[in-house]
């Protein structure tokens, strides 16, 4: 396995002491708003996390357009967001849009990005979709957070088969092995 230490930062300072001990990417849950922190990923080579949020941390009032598709409104905001990388020195390729499950969207938004997820393709860059154990699950579970791993790993299934990137996870051994005997099965 190709290891790739990421950090998760929205503090510029922070994302340049971390790329000067090497780093491989810097993942951004404010999707690189700040000019300073687009400055500093651009001086290096480390690949750039961008995450849709609609509000830090995510409240469940504030979601996305309610009148709108999500994956259409999702990939108009990450079309904007490459532009604007790219128009600070960030190619396309060092570029991986994440939708921000859980930072905006509701339940129904939610599932129809995970149904529409192979859309995003279409923008030319790596896509991370970042689920497990997130507050939309209560929909279909009472489990705390701690305990949404089945949940998870349903969700996992789905996306594995599609054609993203990345998938993050809490649990990292579970899923790999639904992956694998899905793999098997299909082998």
């Amino acid at each position: 396995i190709d290891t790739k230490i990421s950090v998760d930062t929205m503090h510029a300072v922070t994302a340049e002491k971390a790329l000067t001990l090497g780093v491989d990417w810097i993942n951004d849950v404010t999707g690189f708003q700040d000019s300073n922190m687009r400055h500093v990923v651009s001086q290096s080579n480390a690949d750039c996390v961008v995450m849709h949020h609609i509000c830090i941390p995510p409240e469940r009032s504030k979601v996305l357009p309610r009148d709108q598709d999500p994956a259409e409104f999702l990939i108009n905001w990450s079309r904007e967001r490459i532009a604007l990388l790219a128009k600070d020195g960030i190619r396309p390729e060092r570029i991986i849009i994440d939708p921000g499950i859980g930072f905006g969207t509701t339940y129904g938004q939610a599932i129809s990005l995970f149904r529409n997820i192979e859309k995003f393709k279409e923008l030319g860059v790596r896509i991370l979709v970042g689920h497990s154990r997130k507050q939309f699950m209560t929909t279909f579970t009472h489990h705390a957070s701690s305990e949404r791993d089945i949940e998870t790993t349903a969700i996992t299934m789905h996306l594995a088969r599609q054609p993203i990137d990345y998938i993050r996870v809490h649990n990292v051994e579970m899923s790999s092995r639904a992956i694998k005997v899905d793999a098997d099965l299909k082998a």
